[in-house]
């Protein structure tokens, strides 16, 4: 691959090769606004098709079947009047709320309650239609296009490292904002702890679903220099990761000789083992890692005030 290859957020040919093999997938740095990215992308086709087809994200769901139920739990709902609370700090005049990438819709779903007017935009057709028919919500599949001035506030929660062209749709976020109007960002902190300690081998860099890697920098210099403000900036505990399970994860993908394998033995951190014994060790594992958790409860406001938490959060305003 050349090595002048462009950034595809800044389009700086100003980058480096900085990871040599991630799942088979070579990742390459730009020194000029610090993104991380894949040299092999997927095609905006490959990707409809990807998601469109095979993929359900049914995050805090068990099932399609039980959508309403599972956007009434309480993690959900805090999750929620978080986002709310952001919203009113700082665009108390919001009235449209739109959140690109959206999965099924929860988060859409409880935004109701607090007065917002909401609509998504969801790529996979299985997951939008299942918004659409159990939550009753205003949810387009396919790709986001631009629509000038249009929404108060604008959501993307850990999509923009699954997009091939970032540039492409933070342009479109903004045009699509009315004067004023908030973009909340949000997705992994690759300048967290896990990530100085792990590298390479943390969870969320997980090609070829995972195209890019932000960081605070690079996010905030492709923000303001389509012409946004940077008004908040923040990190908190990942969803069910934590430092503990970035560091189980990775003895644990050691042990079986890489992280495919592990979860081919084990399953996912929220998933039974095949085995019964292993189950049980596994369930007894996490629970120990869970506890760590709590006991470093503490210190998480030091690392969130210093950004240094799983989850990176930005607002932006135009």
């Amino acid at each position: 691959m050349d090595k002048n290859q462009k950034c595809i957020l800044c389009n700086s040919d100003n980058t480096i090769l900085q990871w040599k093999n991630v799942r088979g997938y070579r990742v390459r740095k730009c020194l000029d606004c610090s993104f991380l990215f894949l040299d092999e992308i997927k095609s905006e086709q490959e990707l409809e098709e990807f998601y469109s087809e095979n993929y359900f994200m049914a995050s805090y769901a068990r099932n399609e079947t039980d959508l309403v139920s599972a956007a009434k739990k309480q993690t959900i709902l805090s999750e929620a009047a978080e986002y709310a609370k952001l919203i009113r700090n700082h665009n108390p005049q919001a009235v449209s709320v739109v959140e690109i990438g959206c999965s099924w819709g929860y988060l859409l779903y409880n935004l109701q309650n607090f007065e917002y007017s909401v609509k998504g935009y969801e790529l996979s057709k299985t997951t939008a239609n299942a918004g659409r028919e159990q939550l009753g919500l205003d949810i387009t599949s396919g790709f986001f296009e631009a629509q000038i001035d249009q929404f108060d506030v604008l959501i993307l929660r850990h999509v923009l490292e699954h997009v091939p062209d970032p540039q492409d749709i933070l342009s479109k976020i903004y045009d699509s904002l009315t004067k004023g109007g908030l973009f909340i960002l949000e997705g992994p902190n690759l300048d967290s702890i896990s990530s100085k300690l792990f590298g390479q081998n943390v969870s969320w860099v997980a090609p070829p679903e995972h195209v890019s890697f932000p960081n605070f920098r690079s996010l905030v210099i492709a923000g303001e220099k389509l012409g946004f403000k940077c008004i908040y900036k923040s990190t908190r505990r990942g969803r069910g990761i934590s430092i503990f399970h970035q560091a189980l994860l990775n003895s644990v993908g050691l042990f079986f000789g890489g992280k495919e394998n592990a979860k081919n033995n084990l399953g996912g951190i929220n998933d039974n083992a095949s085995n019964p014994n292993i189950n049980k060790l596994k369930k007894f594992v996490l629970k120990a890692v869970s506890f760590l958790d709590f006991l470093s409860s503490p210190i998480h406001p030091f690392l969130r005030q210093a950004l240094l938490e799983e989850e990176m959060l930005i607002v932006f305003k135009k």
